[in-house]
């Protein structure tokens, strides 16, 4: 849905009741997704939605992570087989979890299970895998970055 002028709101579903909104902005001069959902939400809801607009994800000049979970960066590699030439990234101190699934598992979900015993088990833990897709990223973000998308629109 375009929410305004040359931004989208891509509604992308995982599990029976869960979903996140992915962003496509797309101005004169660049492209920019935010979020990639997870690991099916590219071939089942953003590319689908860039083809119903009329957008090819060719011209797509970013993809950045919002920030390191599996519903916002598990799409990342099905993005980049489509759109190689966008470039991805996140902030610096995200880099880690974003590039690599297991450092995900380990730093994010995993660290109450020693002190607290809370965790998502073996079985949790292979869904997070099967739903992170990681990719190296092309660059990472430490904050006041601007990007060029069109006329007046950084």
């Amino acid at each position: 849905m375009e929410i305004a002028p040359g931004i989208h709101r891509i509604k992308c579903t995982f599990g029976v009741k869960r979903m996140i909104y992915a962003h496509l902005l797309v101005g004169s001069e660049g492209a920019m997704l935010v979020d990639t959902g997870c690991a099916q939400n590219p071939q089942q809801d953003i590319l689908p939605y860039m083809t119903s607009i009329g957008f090819d994800p060719a011209n797509l000049t970013y993809i950045l992570i919002s920030h390191s979970d599996i519903d916002h960066q598990g799409g990342n590699a099905p993005m980049k087989e489509v759109a190689p030439q966008a470039i991805l990234m996140c902030h610096d101190l995200d880099r880690p979890w974003v590039e690599d699934t297991e450092a995900l598992i380990n730093g994010r979900y995993s660290q109450f299970e020693a002190d607290h015993a809370i965790g998502y088990g073996d079985a949790g833990k292979q869904g997070i895998r099967e739903g992170c897709l990681s990719h190296k990223l092309d660059m990472t973000l430490s904050g006041g970055e601007q990007f060029h998308l069109g006329d007046d629109w950084y």
